[in-house]
């Protein structure tokens, strides 16, 4: 190898070191907020709205400038692995079966049983992340729900709810919040993973300079 492949071997595993760097400092911080918002979700709910409100007001989710709860959404341009779209997904249908509950809880969702029942049954499905096609069945069950009248009108009613119940807002704001820093967390873990997995393959010599490359582009995120 010349000297100008040293320096290029040399530049990449900087890039790489300095990634994994932003990427641990990145990674503790959301899983320290993730311990905060587990301790406020055992709370009684009028308790857990004014802790919340305070993490809001002391910038809890500022990190470098970005707000984490958009974090994840920066990020979704990229197509996910198996293992994290299904993660991902059933949260989200938990998540989702909660907000229904409120609606129950005031009588101001019709079906709203039927609708939680069913992302209940999607949410509980036992998948094969190995199957393509067990993944790809999952993937249109769920669209199929989304695109459904019941849940076109679940999301009617939560877009006026927002606007006329404080509460109902500030749950849902919660609930929203927790899973972005939920989902940022396991995809920074995810990504602490292969990076150093690229880093055990550039000292074993089992990529090429340009590969290694691709690779960082590839586990590079959006900071904007």
């Amino acid at each position: 190898m010349g000297e100008a492949g040293i320096d290029q071997v040399a530049t990449i595993k900087a890039s790489l070191e300095l990634m994994l760097s932003e990427n641990e400092e990145a990674h503790e911080y959301f899983t320290d907020l993730l311990e905060k918002m587990s301790e406020l979700e055992a709370l009684e709910p009028e308790k857990r709205r004014d802790k919340f409100k305070n993490l809001i007001e002391m910038g809890a989710f500022k990190f470098n400038g970005l707000d984490i709860r958009h974090f994840t959404h920066s990020q979704s341009n990229k197509p996910l692995p198996p293992p994290v779209f299904l993660s991902r997904t059933k949260r989200r249908l938990k998540n989702t079966g909660l907000l229904i509950e409120e609606f129950e809880k005031r009588g101001a969702l019709e079906k709203a049983e039927e609708l939680r029942e069913q992302l209940e049954l999607l949410s509980s499905h036992i998948i094969d992340e190995h199957d393509t096609s067990e993944v790809m069945k999952f993937r249109s069950e769920v669209e199929d729900l989304r695109n459904s009248d019941l849940f076109q009108a679940y999301m009617e009613q939560k877009k006026a709810f927002v606007h006329k119940d404080a509460n109902f807002k500030a749950d849902s704001e919660f609930i929203a919040a927790k899973e972005s820093v939920e989902e940022g967390e396991e995809m920074l873990r995810q990504r602490g993973e292969e990076l150093s997995e690229l880093g055990d393959q550039i000292e074993k010599g089992e990529v090429d300079q340009e590969e290694a490359t691709n690779m960082l582009d590839k586990l590079a995120y959006d900071k904007t």
